[in-house]
């Protein structure tokens, strides 16, 4: 009898510990689960890069185009440092708050021909490699990667017929730049200089205004340069 009583005692004395290293195997499962979901989760996110970038717009500056003298502007974003980051991941959207009509911004985005000059179309703002955009390969806003020292840039001085005005569009009800009364369209040959493709009613912009600059990196959609930009 006393025997029988030890056994039962045992029994259930063994019971507590078997019910804890169940709750700590079932613990130790959960806790595994969560954090196998939780890689998965980060794996698949876009990790945004850090870069820096400096931003200059220069309006009607005195330029000597070969035996002429004229004038010329000109935008120019520089990676200081930082990731490397290729242009066909970004998308550039500008503001100038001086525009007529209210519509002030301009989206650019990657190999989308936003300019025609004559001489080539294509997508501003360019890789400024030194040279004629037409004669450099890869130099096209969607083409190129920017890494530090790499600049882009848009222009307006090989533009010597501007066919594109900033005009009321009965069409969409805005102001837009448009060529006989519709959207301009570079892609069909009408003329818009890259100042033009990067600003909203650019010919309204005069040396002192702010005109704001956002770069925004698109796999993570995440803002990776915002600035306001005096005009010089």
């Amino acid at each position: 009898m006393k025997r029988k009583m030890k056994l039962v005692n045992d029994s259930r004395a063994v019971s507590p510990v078997i019910g804890v290293m169940l709750m700590v195997v079932v613990t130790v499962v959960l806790a595994a689960a969560v954090s196998s979901s939780s890689q998965g989760i980060l794996d698949g996110t876009e990790q945004t890069p850090s870069a820096v970038f400096s931003a200059e717009i220069v309006k009607d500056i005195n330029a000597k185009m070969g035996p002429t003298e004229g004038t010329m502007s000109y935008v120019n974003i520089k990676h200081i440092s930082g990731d490397s980051i290729d242009t066909k991941d970004l998308m550039i959207i500008t503001e100038n708050p001086k525009a007529r009509g209210g519509n002030g911004f301009r989206e650019i985005y990657p190999n989308q021909v936003n300019t025609y000059t004559g001489n080539y179309n294509g997508t501003a703002p360019m890789w400024n490699q030194g040279g004629l955009f037409q004669s450099q390969s890869d130099s096209f806003f969607g083409e190129y990667s920017l890494e530090p020292g790499r600049s882009m840039m848009a222009d307006d001085w090989s533009n010597y017929k501007m066919e594109a005005e900033w005009e009321y569009s009965e069409e969409s009800e805005q102001w837009d730049y448009l060529c006989d009364g519709f959207e301009v369209e570079p892609e069909n040959g009408q003329i818009i200089s890259g100042m033009h493709a990067m600003f909203a009613d650019w010919d309204s912009v005069e040396s002192g205004d702010h005109l704001n600059i956002k770069i925004i990196h698109t796999p993570s959609q995440k803002v990776i340069f915002d600035s306001d930009v005096r005009v010089i």
